[in-house]
């Protein structure tokens, strides 16, 4: 399975379904694209800069990725078709690069971005997402 960032985070601020999130990255091999580290860096510096988490804290979590995801995509491999699935749906193309990955690998998107599955629903390429809450009812 291919996870995102808003899963990502999960891992490290207590949000809602941090447990489900947790859960996933013990049980399955996960990937992610190349991008996947930059948006979660800035995500865990949002955090930080709202008191959320510590700066150290923040720089633990990254050092911790590589236990979680077994491999990266490079997105470079991919950004001609994100590029047109942006363009089909309207939507950016850092979202686009986790879909195109996932039809290249034919693989299922873990995501919590409710953005992402809004401009989804109706589309074909809501087959390839998932939330944590439909893999754990």
């Amino acid at each position: 399975m291919i996870v995102d960032a808003s899963v990502g985070l999960k891992w490290f601020i207590g949000e809602v379904d941090a447990g489900l999130a947790e859960r996933l990255s013990l049980e399955h091999d996960l990937i992610a694209p190349t991008l996947f580290v930059s948006e979660l860096a800035n995500g865990l510096w949002k955090a930080t800069s709202r008191g959320v988490i510590t700066q150290e804290q923040m720089l633990a979590c990254i050092a911790t990725l590589d236990v979680r995801i077994e491999r990266y995509l490079p997105d470079q491999e991919v950004v001609e078709r994100a590029l047109e699935i942006a363009g089909k749906l309207d939507h950016p193309v850092y979202d686009c690069i986790y879909l195109a990955h996932c039809e290249r690998e034919a693989v299922r998107l873990v995501t919590a971005d409710q953005r992402l599955l809004r401009k989804l629903a109706g589309t074909a390429y809501v087959q390839h997402c998932v939330t944590l809450a439909e893999l754990y009812p």
